[in-house]
């Protein structure tokens, strides 16, 4: 299971990677060429450098999405807790569109602007801790896009 967390970026990689690094508790940090995956106790996180998707992401969404940090959850794990803690710091700190998508194609969080919108009605099990956050969200239906 993986969630895609799409967001515009303004800045270099390099302070991607550092962002990452001091927002996240990684046990191992692999670096494969110019990239690198960070390995957590919940969720593997890897920066997608495909073009074509974020394409596709910013036609189907009007925004101008940049970025597309990739998060293979492990199961029975904190990992919802985690996603949602990194994505609200994320926010906190970079202005613009965000979204977070379950399994590339249900999106669970979409922000605009200052509005976040979060929806995990289509997703099986419990919900999602959008509380985790630490911003002010309004739950309403995303539509697959």
């Amino acid at each position: 299971m993986f969630y895609n967390l799409f967001f515009s970026w303004s800045k270099s990689v390099g302070e991607l990677y550092d962002f990452i690094e001091s927002n996240t508790e990684f046990d191992n940090c692999i670096v494969e060429g110019d990239n690198k995956r960070y390995v957590t106790q919940d969720y593997t996180l890897r920066l997608n450098e495909s073009k074509q998707t974020l394409h596709f992401k910013n036609e189907d969404y009007h925004q101008d999405f940049s970025v597309l940090l990739v998060f293979e959850v492990i199961p029975n794990s904190k990992w919802a807790t985690k996603l949602l803690e990194f994505a609200g710091k994320l926010m906190k700190v970079n202005e613009g569109a965000c979204l977070i998508e379950s399994n590339g194609d249900t999106p669970i969080l979409y922000r605009e602007t200052d509005k976040i919108v979060v929806d995990d009605s289509k997703l099986k099990g419990k919900g999602m801790p959008f509380e985790e956050l630490s911003l002010k969200y309004t739950r309403y239906e995303l539509e697959r896009i």
